[in-house]
C-alpha cells in the first residue's frame, strides 16, 4: 500500500507550532505550482489504483501515524511489514515483524542491524531523535549536545525520561529541567506509539483501503500516454503488480 501524507496535526502544532514550518519556506522559495503538484498527486494516485496497489490518503492524517497503525495491526496478525521510506523516525518500528527498505541506500533496516547503521537500538530511536532534533521536521534537539554526546548521554542515564527522575549526576549544559522540557514536546512529535495511542485513539481510526480485484489496463494507458511512459503498461512491468493480486 502506498500512504500519502494528510494536512500537519493539530496536536503536533500546539506542541510546537514551527513544526515542519521550514517546508513552506522551502516551497515559496522554490515557487512551487501546488496546483500542478495536487493534479500529480491525483495521477500517481489513479496509476496505484489502476494497478490495483492500496491507496491511503487521509486529509487530517500524517503517514507516519497512518503507518504506525498498519504496521501494528500487521503484527498482531503475525504478519511481516517492510515500510519503504528514508525516514528515520520509523527505526523506533522495528522489531522482528517490521523491518525497513531504504530506497537510497538499497539497504534493508533491521531491529537486528540498526544498531550497527545508526548507533542507536529501536528502543534508543525516540531519544536519539530528541537530543539531536530532526532537521526534516524542523524539530530542534538539545543544545550542546551532538552525536557523540547523544550516545555518550544514553550509555550513561539509559533515557531521557531516567535523567528526568534523578538517575546519574546532572550536566551543566543540559539540566533536568531543560530535559523535561524537551522529553515531553519532541515525544509529541517524534515519538509515534506515544502519539497515536494518546491522539489517535488506536484502533478507533477508521482508515479505509480501496484495492481492485483487476489490473486496468485500458485506464493505465490512457493515464500514462500523457506522460510518455507507456512502458508502465507492458507485461514485464505488469506482472510484479499481477503477483500481489
Amino acid at each position: 500500500m502506498v500512504v500519502f501524507d494528510g494536512k500537519k496535526n493539530k496536536h503536533r502544532m500546539k506542541a510546537y507550532p514551527e513544526y515542519k514550518g521550514q517546508r513552506t519556506a522551502t516551497k515559496k522559495a522554490r515557487s512551487v505550482d501546488m496546483d500542478d503538484f495536487v493534479k500529480q498527486q491525483t495521477e500517481v494516485k489513479a496509476i496505484l489504483q489502476c494497478l490495483c496497489v492500496p491507496v491511503i490518503h487521509k486529509f487530517d492524517q500524517e503517514a507516519d501515524d497512518i503507518i504506525w497503525l498498519h504496521a501494528r495491526r500487521c503484527k498482531r496478525l503475525g504478519e511481516s511489514v517492510v515500510i519503504v521510506s528514508t525516514d528515520k523516525d520509523f527505526n523506533q518500528l522495528l522489531s522482528p515483524n517490521v523491518s525497513i527498505w531504504h530506497p537510497w541506500q538499497n539497504k534493508r533496516i533491521t531491529h537486528k542491524n540498526v544498531q550497527e547503521i545508526y548507533n542507536y537500538s529501536p528502543e534508543e530511536c525516540v531519544d536519539w531523535l530528541s537530543l539531536l532534533g530532526d532537521k526534516s521536521d524542523n524539530i530542534p534537539g538539545a543544545k550542546g549536545i551532538g552525536v557523540k554526546g547523544a550516545r555518550k548521554f544514553l550509555d550513561e542515564y539509559g533515557s531521557i525520561l531516567n535523567y528526568i527522575k534523578g538517575a546519574g549526576e546532572e550536566m551543566n549544559k543540559f539540566t533536568r529541567s531543560q530535559a523535561e522540557e524537551l522529553f515531553y514536546r519532541n515525544r509529541t512529535l517524534i515519538d509515534l506509539r506515544h502519539f497515536a495511542r494518546r491522539y489517535l485513539k488506536g484502533d478507533k481510526v477508521n482508515i479505509q483501503i480501496n484495492k481492485g480485484d483487476k489490473i486496468d489496463k485500458r485506464e493505465l494507458g490512457i493515464i500514462t500516454s500523457k506522460y510518455d511512459i507507456n512502458s508502465f503498461t507492458k507485461d514485464s512491468f505488469l506482472k510484479t503488480f499481477k503477483k500481489i493480486l
